[in-house]
């Protein structure tokens, strides 16, 4: 049981959900540049997938086919759950909406992660959260292709490949694709710092690295992630994010090899909820601010601070059991579903 990276998803989580209180970092007079550290609770995310899919294949037991059953059967039904949500909510209410509609075009795009540019100018999918499942599910589609390679460093090396050649041919040419432009962001290279991770972990094993050195490097990974944001705010996003999240990630699993790991079951339950958690975060978001923030007092004294702290705290409190509930009620009862369709598909041995 990795206990770390489950507390680093519910982290990566959370973070995720409080960035996305802007109205409330306002309120508290949040320096420019400081808040914007919680998006790298997304490259956490990327760090740890690339992480995981070394971790679950290294025995070399799984077929590419088994992956990508055992991957669409995680990903694919609670997000597809929550962009007809998204879709049906735009549909019936779109004032509350600045550039997501109700294009039948830009659903099916959103469902098949094929990434479109909206009126916006950004690249993403209805429920805009998605876009990091778009780089989820292409980089599970190279991993699963790497899967027919016998070596396990080999097909580590295969995937961080293409990944690199990839940004490498984004920086050389470039075209009008959404999905160029997308895929060739050296952001994805942060699974492959992911792999770099559990390929060193698991084939030089680090018994003997000292809990404090550890945490050092734990904390220097956190310390950057904050400072790299302040300081470097407009650098590229791989290094003001990405290698201080792998810094991090391996810092939590060096510690959990020292003995320090945090077993709480409050830490495992959020871990597990996470994905939903994330998901569903911005439908509840947006309608605690919308509703809240008329009622809370202005003028910046120390009742409107501990009324939007207290606020903060309260929403990441609601939506975090409300994730758990999810989790409980939707996801897992769709991944059977799932599960049980997919595997009738499943190819025959021969």
């Amino acid at each position: 049981m990795l206990y770390n990276i489950q507390s680093l998803r519910a982290l990566a989580a959370l973070m995720v959900v409080m960035f996305h209180f802007g109205g409330i970092w306002t309120g508290l007079g949040v320096p420019p540049g400081t808040g914007p550290f919680l998006t790298g609770g997304v490259d956490i995310f990327f760090v740890v997938s690339g992480f995981i899919m070394v971790h679950m294949t290294r025995r070399g037991h799984t077929t590419p086919w088994q992956f990508l059953v055992n991957r669409t059967c995680r990903i694919v039904p609670l997000y597809w759950f929550f962009t007809l949500l998204a879709f049906a909510a735009a549909a019936a209410a779109p004032q509350f909406f600045r550039s997501t509609q109700a294009d039948y075009a830009e659903l099916w795009k959103s469902l098949l992660f094929i990434p479109y540019m909206k009126g916006s100018g950004n690249i993403q999918p209805v429920l805009f959260v998605g876009w990091t499942l778009n780089y989820e599910m292409f980089f599970y589609l190279i991993f699963a292709i790497s899967l027919t390679i016998h070596s396990a460093i080999t097909r580590v090396s295969f995937t961080a490949g293409i990944l690199l050649l990839l940004i490498v041919a984004g920086l050389l040419l470039t075209l009008p694709s959404p999905a160029w432009i997308f895929y060739t962001r050296p952001l994805i290279a942060e699974f492959a710092l992911g792999m770099l991770i559990a390929t060193i972990l698991y084939t030089r094993p680090l018994q003997g690295c000292p809990a404090g050195v550890a945490a050092a490097i734990t904390a220097f990974g956190a310390g950057l992630l904050v400072l790299t944001h302040v300081f470097w705010p407009d650098a590229e996003r791989l290094f003001v994010a990405g290698f201080p999240a792998a810094l991090l990630v391996l810092g939590a699993l060096l510690l959990e090899k020292s003995g320090w790991a945090i077993k709480a079951p409050l830490a495992k339950l959020l871990g597990d909820a996470s994905y939903a958690i994330y998901l569903l975060h911005p439908f509840m978001a947006l309608g605690i601010e919308k509703v809240s923030l008329r009622h809370i007092p202005t003028g910046g004294g120390s009742v409107t601070i501990a009324a939007l702290i207290g606020l903060l705290i309260g929403s990441i409190v609601l939506i975090s059991a409300a994730g758990i509930v999810t989790h409980w009620l939707i996801e897992t009862p769709l991944i059977r579903v799932a599960r049980a369709l997919l595997d009738r598909r499943r190819p025959a041995r021969a």
